[in-house]
């Protein structure tokens, strides 16, 4: 799984965010920790999943892990703000909101 190339997509949603951090020289930072946490997503609803439905194949649990990670972490990404929209988000409120702790309640 190409979780960098994901993680980059879900910055690149956000215009916004991606050109801070580019401005800010923490892309590629922001990029690795973003791919680490999906990784570790992923790797965990993998394991739930299996364990909670041992019948299912092998692929789709992956398949659904992958999807769930995603959303959890675009949930805990800035919004995508529609174009025109100015309120700029400073780097702590990015890095913030990338830090949360997810939540599979």
């Amino acid at each position: 799984m190409q979780y960098k190339t994901i993680a980059m997509e879900l910055i690149e949603q956000r215009p916004q965010m991606h050109e801070k951090l580019k401005r800010e020289r923490k892309l590629l930072t922001t990029m690795e920790t973003i791919a680490r946490e999906l990784k570790a997503s992923h790797e965990e609803i993998s394991r739930d999943l299996a364990s909670e439905q041992p019948q299912m194949e092998a692929s789709l649990i992956s398949s659904q892990a992958t999807e769930m990670a995603i959303t959890e972490m675009q949930d805990r990404m800035p919004p995508v703000n529609p174009k025109g929209e100015e309120d700029e988000l400073s780097l702590d409120q990015i890095m913030a909101s990338l830090s949360s702790p997810l939540s599979r309640g």
